[in-house]
């Protein structure tokens, strides 16, 4: 039952992680 609570909270921690890696490449070119 907790499978796809699991992964729906890796997947939200991996989009998190992709967003400050975002920003910091936009931060970076400025």
């Amino acid at each position: 039952a907790g499978d796809g609570t699991t992964t729906a909270t890796m997947l939200v921690g991996n989009m998190i992680k992709n967003a400050h890696k975002h920003i910091a490449a936009q931060r970076s070119r400025m």
